[in-house]
């Protein structure tokens, strides 16, 4: 609560960050190197390898992702895998791309082959670690919440009840007197 702005009445600013639990990490590491070599296969949708079922059978069944996949399915396009994770606990998907540089400012070049694998894996995890900072705007009055993500565009939108921005909305607003 220390970088907390009122910017209107009952309008509030904060900086957050996005970290990541370590268990989810290590999944995500785990996913990253199996599914690397999807790279090379063709477009399509796959089911998730044996090995990435380490927490027993897929626990978000009947769940609705954010990505578009069932939970525990994978994706290739023509550059990036997309895999959505099987666990609740794991909630979200993970995008690999299939290059061996993903950071600066030209465009990317997709450079898999099996020799590269290593490093191609090597670049997606380092991707993992790179922490997430955004800055999100509380309207406690109207029930509102909007989000910069750097580029100054502030678009706000009501929380919905059962989600967790709502839950979110509701701690920050009882909390922020």
């Amino acid at each position: 609560m220390k970088s907390v702005i009122e910017v209107g009445p009952d309008q509030y600013k904060v900086e957050t960050v996005l970290t990541k639990d370590p268990k989810k990490l290590e999944y995500q590491k785990k996913a990253i190197a199996k599914l690397t070599k999807y790279c090379g296969k063709e477009p399509g949708k796959y089911k998730v390898p044996e090995e990435l079922l380490t927490e027993g059978e897929i626990t978000k069944e009947d769940y609705h992702t954010v990505s578009g996949l069932k939970p525990g399915e994978i994706m290739v396009l023509k550059n990036i895998i997309a895999f959505e994770m099987p666990y609740i606990q794991f909630r979200g998907d993970i995008l690999i791309f299939c290059t061996t540089k993903t950071h600066g400012n030209k465009k990317l070049t997709f450079d898999y082959t099996p020799e590269n694998e290593e490093r191609v894996i090597n670049e997606n995890i380092r991707r993992l670690y790179n922490e997430q900072i955004s800055i999100v705007y509380y309207d406690c009055r109207r029930r509102m919440r909007a989000v910069d993500w750097g580029d100054g565009e502030i678009n706000w939108y009501p929380v919905r009840e059962g989600r967790l921005t709502y839950s979110l909305h509701r701690f920050f607003c009882a909390h922020i007197d």
